[in-house]
């Protein structure tokens, strides 16, 4: 991914226009769609870091040097302390090579080695750990945090990191899920709160991953946890709670009925769906 690109995709995940941009820069909105649809089309050096420091990335990930937000900020942060790869290897223990391999995208860092990177740069951790797809840290209990909301910052993090891996398009998500490309566009722009659990789900069946890496609450991307919510079992519902029909009590007998019924033809959709597969 190039320039061009790079550009257009974080000016749509801001929800800006060309126009708003130009504004920004004060440069005329033309020279905005030069960018965005001209190949090697580039900013001098001063306006591609203004436009790096409006979305909050380095020139390399702007420039499509790096394919890592979390690498491009190392690789920035090293070259503003004039630190070699040997340098900060030997600060944090961690191997030239790994951490030349973090830059460039082609690792990804554990929990830990974002730590030890944070310490050696004198960075901050939090926004790190983010960049990189982690919880922020607690310092208060020294502890990952992890509460029952999860971490809207991780999740639109993962989000978006999920949807480049899978080369998926807004468009693209929200059909799978259901929901309005606009909606999606909110969720990967730091929302106040986490899906709702249908569309949690929803994501996390795309990504391969699981709800509770997705929302937060866990780093193992096939980890589970207590806190995250759950959809209920429609089954459990029928079989253990009082249910109405059109206002009138269901007994016993309709229960396990209706429950029969509803147990056939779910299985049956879901042959279906395997045959069309």
């Amino acid at each position: 991914m190039g320039f061009k690109e790079r550009l257009k995709e974080l000016r749509s995940k801001k929800g800006i226009t060309q126009e708003q941009l130009a504004s920004y820069l004060d440069i005329p909105e033309s020279t905005i769609r030069r960018y965005e649809s001209v190949e090697n089309s580039m900013p001098r050096r001063e306006r591609l870091e203004k436009i790096a420091d409006f979305f909050g990335v380095s020139t390399d990930y702007l420039t499509g040097r790096t394919t890592s937000v979390f690498g491009a900020k190392i690789r920035e942060l090293r070259t503003q302390k004039d630190m070699s790869l040997r340098d900060l290897a030997e600060k944090t223990g961690l191997s030239y090579s790994f951490i030349g391999s973090l830059e460039n995208g082609r690792f990804s860092p554990s929990r830990d080695s974002v730590l030890a990177l944070a310490k050696a740069l004198g960075a901050d951790r939090d926004e790190l750990l983010i960049s990189a797809g982690f919880a922020p840290y607690n310092l208060d209990e020294d502890i990952w945090e992890r509460d029952t909301k999860g971490s809207t910052q991780v999740f639109s993090s993962r989000l978006i990191g999920n949807m480049d891996k899978k080369g998926l398009s807004e468009e693209e998500v929200a059909e799978f899920c259901s929901v309005t490309p606009e909606y999606i566009k909110k969720l990967m722009r730091n929302p106040d709160k986490l899906p709702g659990v249908g569309t949690l789900y929803k994501l996390a069946e795309l990504f391969e991953v699981t709800p509770d890496f997705l929302g937060g609450f866990v780093d193992d991307p096939q980890g589970r946890s207590p806190h995250t919510p759950k959809p209920k079992d429609l089954k459990e519902i029928m079989e253990h709670q009082e249910v109405l029909f059109d206002g009138v009590p269901l007994s016993e007998a309709d229960r396990q009925k209706v429950l029969g019924f509803m147990e056939a033809m779910f299985w049956d959709a879901k042959q279906k769906n395997k045959r069309k597969k």
